[in-house]
Order: structure tokens, then C-alpha cells, then sequence
């Protein structure tokens, strides 16, 4: 699977989880910021956002608006696991971070990549 858009880290993501994968939708006044979605492991909840990114010489580049930044910060620090899987464009890999300050920063070093990547089947 070639990751082309946030459809695709979804559809990812959805095949890769060792649990249930509860999507959140968006609606006006009620999930501004809050993560994609939430997924069941060991009977704890995992708060996913899912980003689209792309590589640039030195970093992983993708999006996080503010207020997705302010909530998933708050989240970590209240003690939930909340992660950032990024989908790298072109390729068949997800990469998977804790949502921590750089992380969310939306610009994360090369070298954080390297143990994070998740790699997909070629196969549909």
C-alpha cells in the first residue's frame, strides 16, 4: 500500500492494529482537536492522530494545527497514551511517535524515523 492521502493512513492503520479502532468524527463545537481516532489495547485506550507527512533533507515534515497541538498535549500529560502516526507520501511505511512537544512540533528529526517506521505490505 502506497500512502497517497489521510485515507490511506486510515485504511493503514485500521489493518495494522492489534485491536478495535474507534474512528472520531468531526462535528462543529465538539471534537476540535481531538485525535482520529481511538484504538483498544489490553483494554486501555491508544488516542491516535494520523497525519499525512513528507521527507525533507534532515526531517519528517507534516501538519498539526494548534489546536489539535493543545489537545493531544494535554491528553499525554493527564496520562493517556496518545501517539502520532504519520504516513510518509509515496512510500509504504507509518511512522509511530508519542505525542510529545517535538513530535508535535510537526518537524521531527531523521533520525527519530529510523526506529519508528512501521512498514507496509505491498499487498491490498
Amino acid at each position: 500500500m502506497i500512502i497517497k492521502s489521510e485515507k490511506d493512513v486510515r485504511a493503514a492503520i485500521k489493518r495494522i492494529m492489534k485491536g478495535p479502532v474507534f474512528w472520531v468524527e468531526a462535528a462543529a463545537g465538539g471534537t476540535r482537536g481531538f485525535p482520529d481516532c481511538v484504538v483498544a489495547q489490553h483494554g486501555f485506550p491508544v488516542f491516535c492522530e494520523l497525519k499525512v507527512g513528507v521527507m525533507k533533507k534532515d526531517h519528517l515534515s507534516f501538519t498539526v494545527r494548534p489546536a489539535q497541538r493543545k489537545v493531544l498535549l494535554s491528553m499525554a500529560k493527564a496520562g493517556f497514551k496518545v501517539r502520532v502516526m504519520v504516513g510518509l507520501k509515496g512510500a509504504s511505511v507509518i511512522y509511530d511517535f508519542a505525542a510529545v512537544p517535538l513530535t508535535l512540533s510537526g518537524r521531527v528529526p531523521i533520525g527519530l524515523c529510523i526506529s519508528a517506521g512501521i512498514y507496509l505490505s505491498q499487498e491490498r
